[in-house]
């Protein structure tokens, strides 16, 4: 075709079978491609042409509609066969990883529990010993050697508690870190997301009237287009 041409959308079939519409839409495209709009006839020429184009798009999706219905309704009903089968599956996943989880905690809990009375033993024995023998260097008249072995701090640790809990193949434990908003007036200022759909509905309300700080508003021209 000329460039500039008069398009006639209505000598296009509408009711075209599904796998002419791939190639309706490479012809459209390369038209558009060699239209130029120069001139108030090309461009009521070109307002027709893509009212075709709108209609034909109704048309195409009238008629993938049905089937895109269709698709839906049949993934709706896969996925709810497979939730109902695996909605038991997750619960017993779940009540199970809280109980291995509760006991985790209470047997960590208990071998720290452990591990301080053993320290506190160890220190305990440190101490008495370190007095013992700075009671004898006093009495034998070496205060500042006594002084000094007061300060003779613990050499031989605790035994280390270590955690009895089995490791079973292909099941582990992991740290997740978490946390709660307590205060938003003081979390800063980085961690805030603007909230861009109530500011593009007040903008839209109040078009160029709109204030609000850091926000610049402005308008754009757009096509448009009714089949």
């Amino acid at each position: 075709m000329e460039k500039g041409e008069r398009i006639d959308m209505s000598t296009m079939t509408l009711e075209a079978p599904i796998e002419a519409y791939t190639e309706q839409g490479l012809i459209i495209k390369e038209q558009a491609d060699n239209i130029n709009i120069t001139s108030p006839e090309s461009y009521e020429a070109a307002g027709q042409f893509v009212k075709g184009i709108k209609g034909l798009m109704t048309d195409i999706k009238d008629t993938f509609g049905p089937l895109k219905k269709k698709a839906s309704e049949s993934h709706k009903a896969v996925v709810k066969e497979e939730a109902e089968r695996l909605t038991p599956l997750q619960e017993a996943e779940g009540i199970i990883k809280g109980k291995m989880a509760a006991y985790l905690k209470t047997e960590e809990l208990n071998r720290r529990v452990m591990q301080a009375m053993l320290e506190a033993e160890a220190k305990k024995q440190h101490d008495e010993r370190c007095l013992q023998e700075a009671l004898a260097l006093e009495a034998a008249g070496n205060v500042s050697d006594a002084i000094a072995v007061l300060d003779t701090p613990n050499q031989t640790p605790a035994p280390l508690v270590v955690s009895n809990i089995p490791k079973v193949t292909g099941v582990s434990e992991r740290e997740v870190w978490k946390f709660e908003v307590v205060d938003a007036s003081k979390v800063p200022d980085q961690y805030k997301t603007v909230d861009e759909k109530k500011i593009g509905a007040i903008v839209r309300a109040l078009k160029g009237v709109t204030d609000i700080p850091g926000v610049r508003v402005w308008s754009e021209k757009q096509m448009a287009v009714r089949g």
